[in-house]
């Protein structure tokens, strides 16, 4: 009797200590994310070509451990601070920049993400440019390439950049498959570019547990196998797995047809490869996985775009250069997107690609034309406000 008295005092005097240290956490390391929703009550709505496309005139905050960031759409769905006219102007480049909230900028305020640092650096060299940021979250190679050929038609721009990371490789369908629902992008966690997932469902509502894994993510070795444990991993496995090999063969379908469609109407076109986290830590630190390749992606794919004209910008090895250099976080750990250096290191790569590949130019007597650099305001053609609407949720599922 009295060992179970003692063992029930025991337990009762754990359970105390991990309420008061849960309750401590919460206090001092809160790991809650949210989001407020100034207009309209979520980025996202629905489309029935594409699945979904940015609420025009939206306008949110979003708080996380790692940041908070303001989001706000223009009229015309794009997260830029201007309304862009139908056409470019005499002398400029047009780049439509297709991609999803990597090139959105989760986790990065407007005058930070990189389409913005791109424009700003090219108009600064001279290079008369005009970026328009059609990053949509959740979006997949298929979504971006049937986007393309409607932006495409309404916005004439001179270069198109599809940008593509890895897990597009999950979601990626063939043209023919049903249009996806906005619902599906809340499905996507296990799917996720960071390995949050990994932990969280264990015990989603317990905040030391979140904090713990913050903790644990920090470590590039132990991020790197936390990484391994997640579905993902499967992409880069040497030699080649069967779903891994499908996958990419579809994604070339997908992407011959956004190369068909802009040769035929004499526009320019590349894709830009962002990695993951995982890949540019392996190759960093050197210690890739046994059985894994991270470039292995990169290789496949930057091939088949070799044969068909398209130059195919990895920058895996630039980022992996620029972490192993600087040793400051080039993705939030735990949310997965690009941090601010992150953005600053993926914007002067392509840049550099843009203009080695001569996809821009100098227009000879043109002066620079000027690049908005802080939050989009009335430019963006919207009204004022609605009542602010809170909500616990992230803008998105993301990262994809």
């Amino acid at each position: 009797m009295r060992k179970i008295r003692d063992g029930l005092l025991i337990a009762a005097i754990t359970l105390a200590l991990f309420v008061l240290l849960e309750a401590g956490s919460r206090i001092f390391w809160s790991q809650a994310s949210s989001a407020i929703y100034l207009r309209e009550h979520s980025i996202l709505t629905q489309d029935n070509q594409v699945g979904w496309v940015n609420r025009p005139c939206a306008h949110a905050i979003a708080k996380t451990p790692e940041f908070t960031t303001e989001y706000q759409i223009n009229r015309q769905g794009f997260r830029d601070a201007v309304v862009h006219p139908l056409s470019p102007g005499p002398g400029v480049t047009r780049i439509l920049l297709l991609g999803d909230s990597f090139t959105f900028g989760q986790g990065n305020e407007y005058d930070k993400n990189w389409p913005v640092i791109l424009a700003r650096e090219l108009n600064r060299s001279g290079f008369e440019v005009e970026v328009i940021n059609d990053g949509v979250c959740g979006y997949d190679t298929r979504q971006e390439v049937l986007n393309l050929e409607r932006l495409a038609q309404e916005y004439h721009p001179g270069l198109v950049v599809l940008v593509f990371l890895p897990n597009d490789l999950f979601t990626n369908t063939p043209f023919d498959a049903p249009v996806p629902q906005l619902d599906a992008i809340n499905n996507l966690k296990h799917y996720r570019t960071s390995v949050e997932a990994t932990l969280t469902s264990i015990a989603a509502h317990l905040n030391i547990v979140e904090l713990s894994e913050r903790m644990m993510l920090s470590n590039d070795s132990m991020y790197e196998r936390l990484y391994m444990m997640t579905p993902r991993a499967q992409y880069f496995s040497n030699p080649p797995a069967k779903r891994l090999q499908t996958q990419l063969s579809l994604t070339e379908v997908l992407l011959e047809r956004g190369m068909n469609f802009c040769k035929a109407r004499g526009l320019s076109f590349a894709v830009l490869s962002l990695p993951q986290e995982f890949q540019v830590l392996a190759l960093a630190n050197g210690d890739s996985p046994s059985g894994v390749d991270v470039e292995v992606i990169d290789s496949t794919l930057s091939g088949f775009a070799q044969t068909k004209g398209t130059p195919w910008f990895a920058a895996l090895d630039t980022m992996a250069s620029a972490y192993k250099a600087r040793k400051s976080d080039l993705f939030y750990r735990s949310d997965g997107h690009l941090t601010n250096t992150g953005s600053e290191v993926v914007a002067g790569f392509l840049a550099d690609q843009l203009v080695k590949h001569g996809l821009v130019r100098r227009p000879a007597g043109v002066n620079p034309m000027p690049v908005a650099l802080s939050a989009p305001s009335a430019d963006s053609g919207c009204g004022p406000d609605h009542p602010s609407q809170a909500g616990d949720a992230p803008l998105s599922a993301s990262p994809e």
